[in-house]
């Protein structure tokens, strides 16, 4: 058994001790994986629909929503990364009533080439138009979604805790 163990930490290990013949990778090229040219538009409209969860509730959502860009080369300067204010809004259809949701995020768009982009969104969320059995709320939102890029406009998924969508991206 202590062989085995020997045998696999010097199988292991071994790569670390090797010396590297590969000569180095060329510099970044515009079209390179994650450093790609920042896109040209600055505004983004589009609409969704999928699935809502409210408290112990699910229902259909609609959703349209309106972006504009704040940071052409985002936080991170090595790779290619924007950010954009984004407001979403629309009604969601529950078993008994329909409430407005409502969202006011930044959404950190990470481009890893011209057709997929990944992202992260992170700011405020509400469910507005409640009633005394549903009272309006405020409540911190993020989520991640993936855009993938067509000639004409882009399709567009998100997951977070409050809804599940999916839907279409136009870039202005």
């Amino acid at each position: 058994m202590r062989n085995c163990l020997f045998a696999l930490c010097l199988l292991f290990s071994s790569p670390l001790f090797a010396a590297e013949s590969k000569a180095p990778p060329p510099a970044s090229q515009p079209n390179e994986t994650w450093k790609g040219p920042a896109p040209e538009n600055h505004f983004t409209v589009g609409g969704m629909g999928g699935m809502a969860i409210v408290g112990n509730s699910v229902g259909g959502v609609i959703l349209g929503s309106v972006a504009t860009k704040i940071v052409n080369r985002g936080f991170v300067p090595d790779i290619n990364n924007q950010v954009f204010i984004e407001f979403q809004a629309g009604p969601i259809f529950l078993s008994n009533f329909t409430v407005l949701g409502t969202s006011l995020h930044l959404r950190w768009d990470f481009h890893k080439d011209d057709d997929l982009t990944l992202y992260g969104l992170g700011g405020m969320g509400a469910l507005l138009l409640g009633s005394n059995d549903f009272p309006s709320e405020f409540y911190p939102r993020f989520g991640a979604g993936v855009i993938w890029h067509l000639v004409a406009f882009d399709i567009r998924a998100e997951v977070s805790h409050e809804w599940i969508t999916a839907g279409v991206q136009f870039n202005l």
